[in-house]
């Protein structure tokens, strides 16, 4: 899975997506972080599972690949609902899901 973003800079990426968090009931579970550029997206509610993206710039764009994903027992039956949720935020603030 890789997240795209065309001249949007990381820490804006981050911000836009946790403002559309801010009023969905999505935003008590779900939290995007950066470290350096790397994403993280950590789910937590009963179990905590979490979502490791490397960052690669190539020209204007942003793009994250996941290399790494925690997923909690209790999260496992609601993977493909979690991820479907999250492309649709990424869509929301201009993102493109690979």
């Amino acid at each position: 899975m890789k997240l795209c973003f065309e001249n949007l800079p990381p820490d804006q990426v981050v911000h836009k997506l946790q403002e559309q968090l801010e009023h969905r009931k999505l935003g008590d579970m779900v939290r995007f972080d950066l470290t350096g550029e790397d994403m993280r997206v950590t789910i937590q509610k009963m179990g905590t599972s979490t979502l490791d993206f490397r960052h690669k710039k190539i020209g204007t764009l942003h793009e994250w690949t996941l290399v790494q994903e925690k997923i909690a027992l209790t999260h496992r039956g609601f993977k493909g609902e979690m991820l479907e949720k999250i492309v649709g935020l990424v869509a929301k603030v201009g993102g493109v899901v690979k």
